[in-house]
């Protein structure tokens, strides 16, 4: 239990960023930034970094720049701790992280855009999960695409949600409300935390941090 309430800190700490963007600039942050040709330059938290606490870290990034571009790879060994597991062995030190959104359709994040958070109706509805390391680094773009792969517990970094702890996965909500979702919980109640709008009723309170 105290392992689990390690990554719901550092997961809460990332969704009170999310939710402060949204209230600044009146949607969540898109998941991958592009540049005017559709090419993928970095990762939504870059975007946060100012309301984490990290704005010289984000004004020394390159925001016309890839990831990868010389300038802003200089930086990636500046990653945030709580971009990184407790529980990871490997995290930290290779600047990978460990918490990533749900995109693709019926998430927060659909094709055609974030929503705000004023626009999720669903409670609880997650926002961030923990997944294992894929060797992706935190400014590159890299989250979970459930219209690809779905939303499943299992221990493939980055395609299947949890792999840190035993018999739970840890999600956090729109709220910032930490859940334990044990590994047997049925595909149909995860689903249902899933999508922000439909309007799916979930006994959620045994899950709760």
């Amino acid at each position: 239990v105290a392992a689990q309430r390690r990554d719901i800190d550092n997961m809460q700490v990332i969704v009170e960023a999310l939710n402060d963007y949204s209230a600044r600039y009146g949607t969540y942050p898109t998941p991958v930034v592009t540049d005017a040709y559709g090419k993928k330059l970095y990762s939504w938290r870059v975007l946060i970094l100012p309301f984490m606490g990290y704005e010289d870290l984000y004004k020394r990034f390159q925001l016309n720049q890839s990831w990868d571009s010389p300038a802003n790879l200089s930086l990636v060994a500046e990653m945030p701790a709580a971009f990184a597991s407790p529980n990871s062995s490997d995290a930290k030190q290779n600047h990978e992280p460990n918490y990533v959104l749900l995109v693709g359709p019926n998430t927060i994040f659909p094709p055609a855009g974030p929503l705000s958070k004023s626009q999720v109706t669903d409670s609880p509805t997650i926002l961030l999960v923990e997944t294992l390391c894929d060797g992706v680094v935190w400014t590159q773009p890299g989250d979970i695409d459930t219209g690809i792969a779905g939303v499943s517990v299992g221990t493939k970094g980055m395609k299947t949600i949890g792999g840190h702890h035993r018999d739970d996965v840890v999600v956090v909500d729109c709220n910032a409300k930490g859940y334990r979702i044990p590994k047997a919980t049925p595909q149909s109640v995860i689903d249902a935390m899933v999508t922000p709008t439909l309007g799916e009723r979930v006994n959620s309170a045994s899950y709760e941090d």
